[in-house]
């Protein structure tokens, strides 16, 4: 049974792999991180003093690089040579070599290989640069994550924090606006976002409802399936043949069953589709009696919310900003805690706003 793939990508720092690891979590794949991946091989160039621009030391350390990739109570871990690389990977000196090294070709032609050979053995959240367009250009859903250069700053100082090291938002701004014209302009596999993929800004956005709108997208476009999660992944050098390319294989172990009942995971949905509701009594505001609140919500919350709603009228014009669109549908996040959908017919002219901006609803 062909596996199914989720194609999430987007510049650096802007906020894709926490999503994609939490995307993943909810639908129970497994998730990788392919700039993790490229960040290894940084790691190998800089441990191993290999030149970059000696394409038989560059080619001979991939051919023996032992990669490993585990899988732990949904967590992710990558082994160098059997050391956790978490935090090395995660360095100012690699993160400013690490697109450099991912541009060489023979480089991205070995990571690719591996993510298409873990692709085609699980249903996988994968995550990076160029998912949707050239390593899974067949993705079952596609996604293109972008933000405003503070908000990537910030996230990209919390990373650095982490590991103990400091740098300024400005210096990080000047940074990612470098990082984003060699990943967009590199001759293999630039940054670019897939046509069909649908765009969403989270500069303004929290984690949970970047969540709620790719897990509510894939249940309405797409029949989850279930498929087999691995616990290991291994990259093994096959031996040469003749006249044949080296190619590299992934091998994965599946889980080992464990005492704890399975439970269903319910995908959250964070905006509602009229279709659900046909055929359902509407109840007019005035209608409802706030006595007859069910009473597990907590008094503040009710208050929270009543306030909220008696601020809306009919026929009120609401300020909304654009968050995401595909090829029919534009969503805006009008505030109260809902998001809208508008065909992208109702735009005059067919003038579509861009990500960010506000309109009136």
């Amino acid at each position: 049974m062909k596996t199914m793939i989720i194609a999430i990508d987007g510049p650096a720092a802007s906020g894709k792999s926490t999503t994609a690891k939490n995307v993943a979590k909810e639908l129970g794949f497994a998730y990788l991180d392919t700039g993790a991946m490229y960040r290894a091989v940084t790691l190998a160039v800089v441990k191993n003093n290999i030149d970059i621009e000696n394409k038989t030391e560059l080619a001979d350390l991939l051919e023996n690089l032992e990669l490993k990739i585990e899988y732990k109570k949904s967590e992710t871990v990558f082994k160098l040579d059997g050391k956790n690389i978490a935090k090395a990977i995660r360095s100012v000196e690699i993160t400013s070599m690490v697109s450099a090294v991912s541009a060489i070709s023979i480089v991205r032609e070995k990571m690719v290989k591996i993510q298409r050979q873990l692709g085609n053995s699980t249903n996988c959240v994968m995550e990076g640069r160029d998912i949707g367009t050239v390593v899974f250009p067949d993705a079952d859903a596609k996604f293109f994550i972008t933000a405003d250069y503070r908000s990537r700053a910030k996230r990209r100082q919390k990373d650095l924090q982490f590991i103990g090291e400091e740098k300024s938002i400005d210096e990080l701004i000047s940074d990612l606006k470098l990082r984003d014209e060699q990943d967009s302009t590199r001759i293999k596999s630039p940054l670019k976002k897939a046509d069909d993929a649908i765009e969403i800004d989270t500069s303004n956005m929290t984690v949970e409802k970047q969540v709620a709108i790719i897990i509510d997208h894939i249940n309405k476009t797409t029949t989850i399936k279930e498929g087999l999660m691995p616990e290991t992944i291994i990259t093994e050098p096959v031996a040469e043949e003749a006249n044949v390319e080296q190619s590299t294989e992934v091998s994965a172990e599946p889980v080992q069953p464990d005492s704890e009942p399975v439970t269903e995971k319910t995908p959250i949905i964070n905006y509602l589709d009229n279709k659900l509701f046909a055929g359902v009594k509407i109840i007019e505001q005035s209608e409802l009696d706030k006595n007859e609140i069910i009473e597990e919500i907590p008094e503040e919350l009710q208050k929270q919310y009543l306030d909220t709603i008696s601020d809306i009228s009919a026929n009120q014009v609401i300020s909304g900003r654009i968050i995401g669109m595909n090829e029919k549908e534009v969503l805006v996040d009008i505030g109260f805690k809902s998001e809208g959908i508008i065909t992208r017919d109702e735009f005059e002219d067919n003038k579509l706003p861009e990500i960010g901006e506000k309109i009136n609803v």
